[in-house]
């Protein structure tokens, strides 16, 4: 288990709260904004978990290269597809989140541009419950497999 990956007992989420987890995350996932995943991490109060600021931070990161006011990037599609981590937790399931968008202030033809940009996720869920929760880095991309 790498530094973006963090555990939670077995208690702390019930199979309501795992299911409602699940689904603000999905519709999280659906506009890539910073602001939403923090707001998750803030309702489900998380912080109490030692690695809670990397994954936190890992997020960040990854949802930080894509948007720039100046340049207008927009967001045109979501799509997902299932993988598998294929280094530090080796087949464990990923659900990876691919985003397009395109910077539509740019000019001389680069406004039309589609750029791409993803995210791996890892969830285990046992019992109905939430136990484990993490950005995977290492996944195979759905034209290898």
């Amino acid at each position: 288990m790498s530094a973006t990956t963090f555990k939670v007992s077995q208690e702390y989420f019930t199979p309501e709260k795992t299911q409602e987890f699940l689904l603000e995350h999905e519709a999280a996932c659906q506009n890539m904004e910073i602001v939403a995943f923090l707001k998750i991490f803030q309702k489900y109060d998380l912080s109490f978990i030692k690695e809670y600021q990397e994954v936190i931070t890992a997020i960040i990161d990854i949802l930080t290269g894509w948007k720039n006011e100046k340049k207008g990037s927009e967001l045109k599609k979501v799509s997902t597809y299932n993988s598998n981590c294929i280094f530090c937790e080796i087949g464990k399931s990923v659900k990876v989140y691919r985003w397009t968008y395109t910077n539509t202030f740019e000019e001389g033809g680069k406004e039309r541009i589609i750029y791409e940009s993803q995210i791996g996720f890892r969830f285990e869920i046992k019992e109905g419950r939430l136990t484990e929760y993490g950005i995977c880095n290492a996944y195979l991309d759905k034209d290898e497999k």
